[in-house]
């Protein structure tokens, strides 16, 4: 995976500031904390409890027309039972702002994520035996992340914002799975009013996955409105064009197959094929014929190789399957309110990551966070919640044969096939996602503070094609623990 070089930000800045402008801090958090669904598992969840140690180092650059901050944080969990589960995590974050003159601004950010991912696997039993319990076995994969993004910000007018903005993000999933987003973006702000702003946004967004690449147009209308010094209000919506490759439909299925005689829906009797359509009709099936005309095949001949129904390289009959439209949708709107020592926000998002009629992502999500700050401390503490809706309304494409009675002279009790056609079985899911989470820390002493940190959550899964699947995934997580920050050092450089 290519990654953006986050160090350089900083590094480039150092050459520009003077000597003094360097600033050190260090930090360290430590605690315990316990997980009872350490493994993401519909059923037999495993809890354990941990400890966790994640050291920090910050350097940092407050004065100046160019200001940046570079920190590196690893975490270390060490679980009491499930030593699968171990492993050291890696953060690198970098931002860069650049004051160029009093109307432009450039800012960069780059973050670099690399996370062990723990999941379970079922392995082979011997058999389909129902009754045997499969094996459980857990699988370890890094999950490495990799985000760049530029804007810069020039007020054109004394009333008119205009943005221009890129973004660069890799995720390299392991075992030679990856994706990796670009977006380059145009967005405009004018403030008609001292309490409303408005303005439209365009960007081009390109996704690959693999060997497929798909490109996303956006454009929406924008709108800050602000009802007085502490409410504010803050929507956009707009279409996208998506542009796709065409899904790869088989004209052929080529090869020679030679199956079992035909059933009926009736029961595993095999069948006169002859029997069961008039002559030169056919029969629609994937070789179960449900017609109450045909006949069982006579006692005693069930077995012969005369009765067999033979595939050779059968041609696609019918047009192909809709594919879906090519416009899609998004939309956001937070409400934003400051009182005394608190602060507020409700968000809401819809959008639709593609159209297809066969695949894509249609998400809702809508989030409450409250966060208090007091004037005189030690105390601060935040909680939110959420609830998103994820639904993937699409499906699969099946080959169905058109069978019919054979024509070989003689052989009029063999069945054969005259083509076969494309048809879309919806498969559709949906997931419902819960969150709810709190923070409370509280300094007992300068630069030493304990904290409390719990969530839980829930995934309640639906889907609408055969298998057992338990209906949810029921997470919960507290942690206690301290966090140590020395004073800034300064740097000579």
């Amino acid at each position: 995976m290519k990654r953006a070089p986050v160090v350089g930000l900083a590094l480039a800045a150092l050459q520009t500031l003077p000597a003094s402008a360097t600033e050190l801090e260090l930090g360290v958090t430590s605690g315990v904390a316990y997980q009872d669904n350490v493994f993401p598992s519909r059923s037999g969840p495993q809890g354990d409890w941990l400890g966790t140690l994640a050291p920090r180092i910050r350097l940092v650059d407050e004065l100046g027309a160019v200001t940046w901050n570079l920190q590196y944080r690893p975490l270390y969990e060490k679980y009491l039972k499930l030593d699968a589960a171990d492993d050291w995590d890696q953060d690198v974050y970098g931002t860069l702002t650049w004051n160029v003159s009093p109307r432009t601004t450039l800012r960069l950010t780059d973050r670099y994520l690399d996370t062990s991912h723990v999941s379970t696997a079922f392995t082979e039993t011997g058999g389909p035996d129902p009754f045997v319990e499969p094996i459980l076995e857990l699988e370890t994969n890094r999950v490495k992340f990799n985000q760049l993004s530029a804007s810069l910000d020039h007020q054109l007018t004394a009333r008119q914002v205009v943005t221009f903005s890129f973004g660069s993000y890799d995720t390299d999933y392991g075992g030679g799975s990856e994706t990796t987003v670009r977006d380059l973006g145009l967005s405009v702000l004018y403030a008609l009013q001292p309490v409303d702003r408005v303005g439209f946004a365009l960007s081009a967004v390109q996704q690959d996955a693999g060997a497929v690449s798909v490109y996303y147009y956006n454009g929406s209308l924008r709108w800050v409105h602000r009802f007085d010094r502490t409410l504010s209000l803050t929507a956009s919506a707009g279409p996208a064009w998506v542009d796709r490759p065409p899904p790869d439909f088989v004209d052929v299925l080529p090869g020679r197959s030679r199956y079992p005689l035909l059933r009926t829906d009736r029961g595993d009797v095999p069948i006169l094929a002859s029997t069961c359509t008039p002559a030169g009709g056919d029969l629609v099936g994937l070789f179960v014929l449900s017609s109450a005309t045909c006949q069982p095949v006579p006692a005693g001949t069930q077995f012969g190789s005369e009765f067999r129904f033979e595939v050779v390289d059968l041609q696609r009959l019918g047009d192909e399957p809709p594919t879906g439209s090519q416009i899609t949708y998004f939309a956001n709107a937070s409400l934003a309110k400051q009182w005394h020592d608190f602060a507020g926000s409700l968000s809401y998002s819809r959008g639709a990551s593609t159209t297809s009629q066969l695949s894509g992502v249609v998400s809702d999500t809508l989030t409450l966070s409250v966060t208090w700050v007091p004037t005189a401390r030690p105390w601060r503490a935040s909680a939110w919640v959420s609830y998103g809706r994820r639904e993937f309304p699409g499906g699969g494409v099946v080959t169905q044969q058109l069978v019919r009675s054979s024509t070989l002279q003689g052989v009029d009790d063999v069945a054969e096939s005259a083509g076969f056609r494309l048809v879309e079985v919806e498969r559709n899911q949906t997931i419902d996602v819960y969150r709810v989470g709190i923070y409370v820390s509280y300094e007992i002493a300068p630069r030493v503070q304990t904290y409390l940190n719990a969530w839980w959550s829930r995934d309640e899964y639906e889907f609408e094609f055969s298998g057992p699947v338990a209906p949810q995934i029921d997470r919960f997580r507290v942690s206690l623990g301290l966090t140590y920050t020395t004073d800034r050092i300064n740097l000579p450089f």
